[in-house]
């Protein structure tokens, strides 16, 4: 049976903490029907990421691993979106399936055979575990079926759990519009709804966000932008946004009360060559409460 092929671009700058860890975690989904190669478009990064790309990408070259390749651009761009972009353009017709996970972010293990073990569907989504700076648990995310109505308000998807057709980005023609430098993430997953996007949940945790406290999500710049993506595409009721995203938060509670929680999880951490399997999670939680300065 051939392989499954995924094509995982990680846009990086100055973010040499994590990115080790976000590497790791997609070499090690290699093998069992599964060809994966990770592409880390960096955009000029001056705290050693490019010598530490340089090592790695000698490392994988000397001692390959069976399904997995790699491979790195260092040049200025015009931001995440610009270089997920780049990153994604590199990739081969025959690629199954695009996804960009951020160097804050990692899989976890099996993530990729669990999809693709799903039904044949343009955009498979998993479930993600969010953790703090240490590794320690914070929340389950759980992932819905998007209401096209719901994406003119807020981003309907953690793109750390998606992934996408190769074969339907380039039909539908959808790219991430670089001028916006945050929330690009809210038009790209408006457009795909717009065509017709087909989802299919994995229902599982594929994927894990670091809640480092430094996250764009949480920075002056995507509040502002959020207002600019209101005005350009919520229409006349823009200002309910709040409430229509506690309403998909709702369906998430009870997605979850039916389905029950993982227990445990298994990450890397900087400084660390393996995955460190001691976190338990004692009191499972859907809600993610951050704590903004």
């Amino acid at each position: 049976m051939p392989s499954t092929r995924f094509w995982i671009v990680t846009p990086a700058f100055n973010s040499l903490r994590w990115l080790p860890c976000a590497a790791a975690s997609v070499a090690d989904q290699a093998g069992n029907g599964i060809a994966v190669h990770h592409h880390v478009q960096d955009g000029g990064s001056t705290d050693g990421t490019r010598e530490w790309l340089e090592a790695y990408a000698r490392q994988c070259a000397e001692s390959p691993r069976v399904g997995y390749t790699f491979s790195f651009e260092s040049a200025p761009d015009r931001g995440m979106y610009d270089a997920i972009n780049k990153g994604w353009d590199k990739a081969p017709q025959e690629a199954d399936y695009l996804a960009h996970l951020n160097s804050d972010e990692q899989y976890l293990p099996g993530a990729l055979q669990a999809v693709a073990a799903q039904p044949e569907a343009d955009l498979v989504l998993g479930d993600a575990l969010v953790v703090d700076g240490r590794g320690a648990y914070i929340c389950h995310q759980s992932s819905v079926k998007p209401w096209p109505w719901m994406s003119r308000y807020f981003c309907v998807v953690l793109t750390c759990t998606a992934f996408y057709r190769r074969r339907f980005l380039a039909q539908a023609g959808v790219r991430f519009d670089p001028s916006w430098r945050i929330a690009g993430d809210m038009v790209f997953y408006h457009q795909l709804i717009r065509r017709g996007v087909r989802v299919s949940l994995c229902n599982r945790p594929t994927s894990v966000f670091v809640d480092s406290g430094e996250n764009l999500a949480i920075s002056p710049g995507h509040k502002e932008e959020c207002v600019r993506f209101g005005r350009e595409y919520g229409g006349r009721f823009a200002r309910f946004a709040r409430c229509i995203q506690k309403a998909n938060t709702l369906r998430r509670l009870w997605k979850d009360a039916r389905r029950g929680f993982s227990r445990g999880y298994e990450i890397y951490l900087p400084g660390e060559v393996a995955r460190r399997t001691a976190f338990e999670i004692a009191r499972p939680a859907s809600l993610w409460r951050r704590k903004v300065e």
